[in-house]
């Protein structure tokens, strides 16, 4: 994931995180960036300092650091929200309350565009999976 510091036109300043660069790029194009504060669409990265790294440099995360991370957000959803599955999308739309689900990147994209506050989350422990994985039929 990635954060960057947004501002809108009226020169509001949030921040956001992004599943990588792209992603940023793509949703600004279609207009679903919005300003927390003002509602406005018209959103750019704002200037940001680069990180400066003091005395002894942290080292990079592994693998298990990544499992541990995955683990530690599942235990939170899990103990705090109900599994909808697969019906996810029809789920926020009834105004189900907290709720953990799966929805297809085009499903997603709607929520966001209709200004639900929803997320992706990285994959269950239990799944395997290394890295969060997008397939390309998708995006489409």
């Amino acid at each position: 994931m990635i954060s960057y510091d947004l501002r809108c036109e009226k020169g509001h300043v949030f921040s956001s995180y992004f599943a990588n660069m792209g992603t940023y790029d793509a949703l600004r194009e279609a207009g679903l960036l919005i300003c927390v504060h003002c509602d406005s669409r018209e959103i750019e990265k704002a200037p940001m300092a680069p990180a400066i790294v003091s005395g002894r440099p942290s080292s990079t995360p592994t693998a298990a650091d990544y499992a541990t991370f995955r683990q530690q957000v599942w235990e939170g959803v899990e103990a705090e929200s109900t599994d909808v599955g697969d019906s996810f999308a029809d789920a926020v739309r009834a105004g189900e309350v907290p709720i953990h689900g799966t929805a297809t990147i085009g499903e997603t994209i709607e929520l966001l565009a209709e200004a639900y506050n929803v997320m992706p989350l990285p994959p269950r422990p239990a799944d395997g999976a290394s890295t969060p994985v997008i397939k390309k039929s998708e995006l489409n």
